[in-house]
């Protein structure tokens, strides 16, 4: 049995637009896990799903952050089952809710990652971190955040996009200051991805055939 309000809860998260954590796994500062645990908080407290690529590092911080206050975790892995995720490509199993195995190597699995949210931040990193941030700015629409003076390619985020002209519709929020960021990003992500229209919707469907299932005897859903 499943309560109203848990129910109502649960719907309203999984209807959210997921934000992402993205940046150095292999390579990272001690302050760059400081900063993506933080984030990974303001993530989850501001009610969004948090992805990473299912990796190490400051994407790792992150998840575990939006864990230690219950949010929800999902990984997008490269590998095609648990067993290569950790003893091919060296990732953990453990601080993610539901990990997704695409079996397309590290590059493939990028824009499946960056496809998966409408919002993104971006800690430290190197060329991965920079190809995730391609994928994400041109999928298009996307909230994008860069941790500036993090080190990495996020330093210079600002300066790429400012040197080319776009039509996707992506947009970037530089901030130094980690809280900071992620409030902006979590906020500009839900103005522009407002869920209340589809999860009434999507709420009335799923109660419409919990009605059929508890006059069947099946199922109950506890008031509150």
């Amino acid at each position: 049995m499943i309560g109203k309000g848990q129910f109502d809860s649960m719907s309203s998260r999984l209807c959210t637009p997921a934000i992402g954590v993205f940046g150095g796994a292999s390579q990272y500062t001690d302050t760059q896990a400081i900063a993506a645990f933080q984030i990974g908080q303001v993530v989850a407290r501001e009610g969004f799903c948090l992805v990473t690529g299912a990796t190490t590092g400051a994407p790792l911080a992150a998840a575990i952050g939006a864990q230690s206050i219950g949010g929800l975790v999902i990984g997008i892995s490269p590998a095609d089952s648990p067993e290569t995720h950790v003893t091919r490509f060296g990732r953990p199993v453990s601080c993610h809710d539901v990990i997704i195995y695409t079996g397309m190597g590290v590059e493939g699995r990028q824009p499946v990652a960056v496809r998966s949210v409408k919002g993104a931040i971006f800690i430290g990193g190197e060329f991965g971190t920079l190809a995730e941030f391609a994928n994400a700015w041109t999928v298009g629409n996307n909230v994008l955040g860069a941790l500036k003076g993090s080190g990495g390619i996020s330093n210079h985020i600002e300066s790429i996009v400012a040197g080319v002209t776009s039509s996707y519709g992506s947009f970037l929020i530089v901030d130094d200051d980690p809280l900071r960021l992620a409030l902006s990003v979590c906020a500009a992500t839900r103005e522009r991805y407002p869920s209340k229209a589809y999860l009434d919707q999507e709420t009335s469907s799923v109660r419409s055939l919990q009605a059929v299932l508890h006059a069947a005897g099946l199922y109950e859903v506890l008031g509150d």
